[in-house]
């Protein structure tokens, strides 16, 4: 099981599936130009390491051709005005995105998101599609003088949470991602469904694969302390004895180096009370085992 303290995600081919806008801007680009249309299969291998790139494909039909630069310059700002126009009409969130978010989240993970989108293209398209307010910060291709496969974008968003390297999780969908994650010091967590240039992401040899964000509830820890935090109110122990008459209880279960155990904190309380641990082993008369589920605190 993870336990990140940070985990950052990639935005194309990892949370939306945005093909469908870019294929259209490149057929448009084309047709503009004069030149044949690419289609949307194409396109679906071009895509993951930025416009520019993106655009260098197209215009060459090539994974890794390069145009002359009078076509790329001619080429650019059209599509630049395309795509600034088409940014999410025809995009979408992947099947389990907002469950595998929604659960991160609540679970209190810090998030970032980091891609090689520009700025003016990014933004918009995770407003436009809802989940914006997720990230603590959105590093972009135009962020910084250097994007992905370089780990300046991870180490970045790292830096603004305080978080070492070693603590930290990227979850991506290509060979770039993987490449800087292992290079910033990061867990890599990859999906099986993204943009890859049509190769299996296995290949890149990630920490893991997932086919959906609903796996992550299975991949990574529910709480990135370690410990299980139950909601106020939610347990109780089966004992008369409790912190105090008109406390109210948060239960705190998980590991401990000789086995597991309980603590209880009072948060609540008389003015001359001040908040106080108990904490309960195994096999004693306040074994967590003997929890039963209630409404509420004692009264």
């Amino acid at each position: 099981m993870l336990r990140p303290k940070m985990i950052l995600i990639d935005l194309d081919g990892t949370l939306v599936d945005s093909v469908p806008d870019l294929a259209y801007c490149v057929d448009r680009m084309m047709e503009r130009l004069g030149l044949e249309t690419r289609g949307e299969p194409a396109v679906r291998n071009w895509v993951g390491n930025g416009v520019e790139r993106l655009i260098r494909r197209a215009l060459t039909g090539e994974l890794d051709g390069e145009p002359s630069d009078a076509d790329y310059a001619r080429a650019y700002p059209i599509f630049i005005e395309l795509y600034a126009e088409n940014t999410s009409g025809r995009s979408a969130l992947y099947p389990g995105v907002r469950e595998g978010l929604d659960y991160l989240l609540g679970a209190g993970y810090p998030l970032g998101c980091v891609t090689n989108k520009p700025a003016q293209f990014t933004l918009p398209l995770l407003a436009t599609l809802g989940i914006r307010d997720a990230f603590g910060i959105v590093v972009s291709g135009d962020t910084l003088p250097e994007k992905k496969p370089s780990p300046a974008p991870l180490l970045h968003a790292a830096q603004h949470f305080g978080v070492a390297p070693a603590d930290a999780l990227m979850i991506g969908d290509s060979v770039s991602d993987v490449k800087a994650a292992r290079a910033a010091g990061f867990r890599i967590v990859c999906t099986s469904y993204g943009y890859n240039h049509g190769r299996d992401i296995r290949e890149a040899n990630p920490d893991a694969v997932i086919d959906s964000f609903a796996e992550l509830r299975g991949l990574v820890a529910s709480d990135p302390s370690g410990e299980w935090r139950v909601a106020s109110g939610e347990w109780r122990v089966t004992s008369d004895e409790w912190l105090g008459p008109r406390a109210e209880h948060s239960l705190f279960l998980g590991p401990r180096s000789c086995g597991w155990g309980l603590t209880a904190i009072s948060t609540l309380g008389p003015p001359s009370h001040s908040p106080r641990a108990t904490r309960y082993s195994p096999g004693t008369s306040h074994d967590p085992r003997r929890l039963r589920r209630t409404g509420r605190p004692r009264p």
